[in-house]
C-alpha cells in the first residue's frame, strides 16, 4: 500500500489458484487500485518491501511462523495481520502493527488500514518498533547459534 496524498494503492504479491475470482470480484467493485504482481521469486531484489508502507498478511488458517511477516518488520514496515497460529509471536498489536480477529478480518483490516494511510508517524513508529522486534527475538544467526550452544555441537 502506498500513501499519498489521499491515493491508495494496493499490490498483491503472490499467485494462487482463486487469483481470477478476486481479479474478476475487484473490477466488479470497480477497483482500480490494484496491481496484481503474480509470483516474485525475490521480493528484495524486486523492491517488494522497499516499495510498501504497510503489509498484510491477513490468514484464515493458522501460520505456524510468519516469515514474510518478518521480512517486512526487517523493513521497517508495520503489519495488519490476522490473529491466528503464531504470528501474534510476530505481531505486538498497536507497537509493531495491527491484529485483527479471523470472524471480522475485512472490515477490521480496512479500518486499520486506513489508519495507517493517514498517519505517516504511526507507520514510521510500528516500522521501527517492528525491526527492532525482530533483530532481537528473530535473527536467525543468533538464533541458529543458540541452538548449536544448547545441544553441545559448537
Amino acid at each position: 500500500m502506498q500513501a499519498a496524498d489521499s491515493a491508495v494503492e494496493f499490490i498483491i504479491v503472490g499467485d494462487g489458484p482463486h487469483r481470477e475470482y478476486y481479479t474478476k470480484q475487484a473490477e466488479e467493485m470497480g477497483l482500480s487500485n490494484i496491481t496484481w504482481t503474480g509470483l516474485i521469486r525475490d521480493p528484495f531484489g524486486e523492491g517488494v518491501y522497499d516499495a510498501a508502507d504497510v503489509v498484510c498478511q491477513l490468514s484464515r488458517w493458522n501460520e505456524l511462523f510468519g516469515w514474510m511477516i518478518s521480512e517486512a518488520m526487517a523493513f521497517e514496515k508495520p503489519i495488519v495481520a490476522t490473529r491466528v497460529g503464531g504470528i501474534p509471536e510476530l505481531v505486538v498489536d498497536g507497537e509493531t502493527g495491527f491484529l485483527v480477529e479471523g470472524g471480522d478480518t475485512a472490515a477490521a483490516a480496512a479500518n486499520k488500514l486506513l489508519l495507517l494511510s493517514h498517519d505517516p508517524e504511526l507507520r514510521k513508529l510500528m516500522g521501527q518498533k517492528g525491526r527492532l522486534a525482530v533483530n532481537t527475538h528473530f535473527n536467525l544467526r543468533e538464533n541458529v547459534a543458540q541452538l548449536l550452544k544448547t545441544y553441545g555441537i559448537r
